[in-house]
């Protein structure tokens, strides 16, 4: 399998994205440390956390031979470790309650994130129930998730349909 390398320019637009994901989806009381460092075989970037004090490591690799596809895409990585964040309360609440299968909880994270991921993925039009790319301009410099969105999306919606 061939190495891919991740360089310091790919750290740093890593970086970016990162922090661009925790501020659009909220999750700014997260206390990060974002770092650009070997981790180990076939992982290309990787999370740690504790949800109680809300600390994080966020770690790109600098080498890597595969990460189930996802190897060399920076932005897909970073909404990766980011969505761990998402659900991290959810993770060690749920590890917390001595349950013998911590390993099927985590199998259960890893697939709502691969179903998260494939929502905010999604095409524009698909997300936003059928909004022209005109219509979906108008709202290109609001917050992912924000509520003021949420309200003028659905106040266009209205308007467009009639109601």
């Amino acid at each position: 399998m061939k190495t891919h390398t991740f360089t310091a320019n790919d750290f740093e637009i890593f970086k970016a994205r990162v922090l661009s994901l925790v501020e659009q989806l909220g999750l700014t009381e997260w206390n990060l440390s974002i770092t650009h460092e070997q981790i180990g075989d076939r992982v290309a970037a990787q999370t740690n956390y504790n949800s109680v004090s809300k600390n994080a490591s966020i770690r790109l690799t600098i080498n890597t031979e595969g990460d189930f596809g996802m190897v060399s895409d920076l932005g897909k990585l970073a909404l990766h470790e980011v969505l761990h964040l998402l659900l991290a309360d959810w993770c060690e609440t749920t590890a917390k309650l001595g349950s013998p299968i911590h390993d099927l909880v985590i199998a259960q994270e890893h697939a709502a994130l691969n179903r998260l991921m494939r929502i905010i993925l999604l095409p524009k039009q698909l997300v936003w129930c059928g909004l022209t790319d005109a219509e979906l301009a108008e709202f290109s410099d609001m917050k992912l998730g924000s509520y003021d969105l949420c309200l003028e999306v659905e106040a266009k919606l209205k308007e467009k349909n009639g109601g």
